[in-house]
C-alpha cells in the first residue's frame, strides 16, 4: 500500500472515531451509523484498515470502495453537487 494510501486511512480513521465518539454508534436517533453517508463513511473506513493488515491477501474487491470516498465531500459541500 502507497505512503499516501496509509495518510488518507489515518485521518478517516480519526475522523470516524472523533464522529462515533461526539453522536454515539448506533443507540441515538442522531447517531453516527443511522446516516447513510456515515454507514457509507464507516465501510471506507474498515476496508482501508483491512488492508492494513499485514499477511491479508490483495482485496481488490475491497479496494473499489474507496472510490466512494469523493462522494462524501460531494454530500458535503452544497456546490459541488452541481
Amino acid at each position: 500500500m502507497q505512503k499516501i494510501d496509509k495518510a488518507f486511512t489515518v485521518i478517516y480513521t480519526i475522523e470516524c472515531i472523533m464522529k462515533i465518539l461526539a453522536f454515539g454508534l448506533v443507540l441515538h436517533k442522531r447517531s453516527y451509523l443511522r446516516d447513510g453517508w456515515n454507514v457509507l463513511d464507516f465501510i471506507i473506513v474498515l476496508t482501508g484498515l483491512i488492508s492494513l493488515i499485514p499477511n491479508v491477501p490483495n482485496l481488490k474487491s475491497l479496494r473499489i470502495m474507496r472510490v466512494f470516498r469523493p462522494l462524501r465531500s460531494i454530500h458535503a459541500v452544497p456546490s459541488m453537487k452541481r
